[in-house]
């Protein structure tokens, strides 16, 4: 009997240390069903802010129709949500530079064409349907309220998904449909002033000497323009930059583009010259002719630059590309355009590769003695926009090593690159693909 007495004695602390443990893990489920809840209570305060949050910016909407006798409580509206949601989490949410920025694209028939649903003012330029446009309806005032509206309704959206921590269908989204597809729809700490940054000047119809073969331009209503016709709603957008000017709506640092087809035979060449003359503006044009105004805007403003599409470097390629057999000519002008510019930097060129035309050596080294000519550094290196978003492997691999070949060969030579309409892993690929070369060349 004591025998066991004694066995059961020296059984009592490993059980009690057994007992001990089991409390012990008793606790710490206890903890994690308390954690659990407290998570519970966490995701049904986001999901009650995100409603709020939502149900604040309809009223504002609804407000902004009543108040806005003028823009002025846009920037405090936007501000006051801003600290709201800062105050939250410090949030990131979903949205791009263009819509923060308030970037304001006048990039389309300036009335809008019978059968389609595109109009001139957009918030971006990417080749995306549904992207929010509107129409040159009403007053100014009427016109930036309703682009004011709109662009609080996207904020106001993308910030009520990210609270959730929701990605949702398109059928759920009401403003935001067609930024979701789009690569620049980054998730981020954003901030804003809510001025304006960035204004394209790109209204259609225009005229167009060149026939580049990627631009539909000359083949369409869009080069054709009548006075009588489209004189008034040119009128339209000279007031609404008035207004947006008036009211001080633009940011100091804005920058400004002129790209509406040929400015240098454009009916409102000289209004529209004498609105950016002493912007930070990109002028562009094919250089046909050698512009006097536009060499007097380089003389007098260093922040000023012209922009060419060249395509090409040689006459045969350039013929091809743009329809018109005066390559020389166009070099000649882009001299006189140098020697008009008050510092370096003010002549850009962009060369867009175009598979099996312009992709080869010949035109690849006479382009960099063209710059080398010029006094031009860097080149904005492009694919045809029409591609960005298409799904051809072939035509995807073949950009690659095109793109990568030219850089290589400006790399060789001390110049810079940068990509336009690439995504950012493609820019990465034309990159590795150029250092490869290079490497291999070396070797």
């Amino acid at each position: 009997m004591n025998r066991y007495v004694k066995k059961l004695a020296l059984m009592i602390p490993p059980v009690k240390k057994h007992y001990r443990h089991v409390e012990e893990l008793r606790a710490q489920v206890n903890a994690y069903e308390m954690e659990t809840g407290q998570l519970r209570r966490r995701i049904s305060d986001h999901e009650r802010y995100g409603e709020e949050l939502f149900y604040h910016f309809e009223q504002l909407r609804s407000q902004m129709g009543m108040r806005y006798r003028d823009c002025s409580h846009y920037e405090t509206d936007m501000e006051q949500l801003r600290s709201q949601v800062e105050s939250y989490t410090g949030l990131k949410y979903y949205s791009c530079q263009l819509i923060e920025r308030f970037y304001l694209y006048l990039t389309g028939h300036i009335e809008k064409p019978v059968g389609t649903d595109k109009k001139l003012i957009r918030f971006c330029d990417e080749p995306i349907s549904n992207i929010p446009s509107f129409a040159l309806s009403g007053t100014a005032e009427e016109i930036m309220k309703s682009l004011a509206i709109r662009r609080a309704e996207i904020i106001a959206e993308s910030m009520k998904f990210s609270i959730l921590d929701k990605q949702p269908e398109d059928k759920e989204r009401r403003y935001t449909s067609a930024c979701a597809k789009c690569a620049r729809y980054q998730q981020h700490d954003w901030t804003s002033d809510n001025l304006i940054h960035f204004i394209d000047l790109g209204m259609y119809p225009a005229p167009c000497q060149s026939r580049c073969i990627y631009c539909g331009v000359h083949c369409s209503d869009m080069s054709a323009f009548n006075e009588q016709l489209h004189s008034e709603s040119y009128e339209k957008v000279f007031d609404l930059i008035d207004y947006i000017q008036g009211n001080n709506m633009i940011a100091k640092d804005a920058k400004w583009k002129v790209a509406c087809s040929e400015i240098s035979i454009h009916p409102y060449k000289d209004r529209i010259l004498d609105l950016v003359k002493d912007k930070d503006v990109t002028i562009l044009t094919n250089c046909f002719v050698f512009d006097e105004k536009i060499a007097a805007i380089l003389s007098a403003n260093p922040r000023s630059t012209i922009y060419l599409s060249i395509d090409s470097g040689t006459p045969e390629t350039w013929h091809k590309v743009k329809g018109v057999n005066n390559f020389d000519t166009i070099t000649g002008n882009l001299a006189r355009y140098l020697a008009s510019s008050i510092q370096p930097g003010q002549i850009t060129l962009k060369y867009i590769i175009l598979p099996g035309i312009n992709d080869n050596s010949d035109d690849y080294r006479s382009i960099v003695e063209i710059m080398k000519s010029l006094r031009v550094n860097h080149l904005t290196i492009s694919r045809d926009h029409a591609y960005k978003y298409s799904s051809d492997t072939e035509h995807h691999n073949t950009m690659i090593r095109a793109a990568g070949s030219l850089v290589a060969l400006l790399q060789k030579n001390g110049m810079t690159m940068q990509s336009q309409s690439c995504f950012p892993n493609e820019t990465e690929e034309i990159m590795a693909f150029a250092n490869e070369l290079t490497e291999s060349d070396k070797g």
